[in-house]
């Protein structure tokens, strides 16, 4: 199993690098370092076998993420768009707070905008960062059919202007 020769590898490169935590005399380390200087199998573990580890997961998710880039010109939303809406609204899901408050100031003054706009704005954040949690965890699969966006606008920096909305 080449995740056990890399993980016996990582334990052995901190072991080797003198940490003082790892080093202190206590039962725990003693455990801990009987288990990580024995050889794995009657030979050594290089740093090679976690180079090769990392290297073969780097290049696993770069298939993975360039096959779910690839689309068809003629599709308008595709697993990409879904990643990247997924990951955008949760990384800027907090942009639908100011402008929910600008838009219900814009409505109906700025006494409702710093008020009711403020717990709108919260209620749609979120409700915006769950919506790119589930696109990541679904991007996989088409849910909605035709990989369309759960909430409008689609992606959080849309909406701003009034015209938009």
């Amino acid at each position: 199993m080449p995740w056990v020769t890399a993980y016996r590898a990582l334990g052995r490169f901190v072991l080797e690098s003198r940490h003082p935590a790892i080093w202190r005399q206590d039962t725990r380390s003693s455990v801990l370092n009987s288990i990580t200087r024995s050889p794995t199998n009657g030979r050594e573990v290089s740093v090679h076998g976690l180079r090769r580890a990392v290297v073969g997961v780097a290049l696993l998710l770069c298939l993975v993420f360039g096959v779910a880039g690839v689309a068809s010109a003629t599709q308008e939303y595709s697993s990409a768009r879904k990643l990247g809406r997924g990951f955008s609204n949760l990384g800027l899901g907090v942009l639908a707070l100011p402008r929910e408050v600008y838009h219900t100031s814009h409505a109906s003054g700025p006494f409702m905008g710093a008020t009711w706009g403020v717990v709108r704005g919260v209620g749609f954040t979120a409700a915006r960062e769950l919506v790119g949690v589930w696109e990541i965890v679904t991007v996989p699969f088409q849910m909605p059919r035709g990989w369309k966006p759960l909430i409008d606008p689609e992606f959080p920096w849309q909406g701003f202007a009034v015209e938009e909305r």
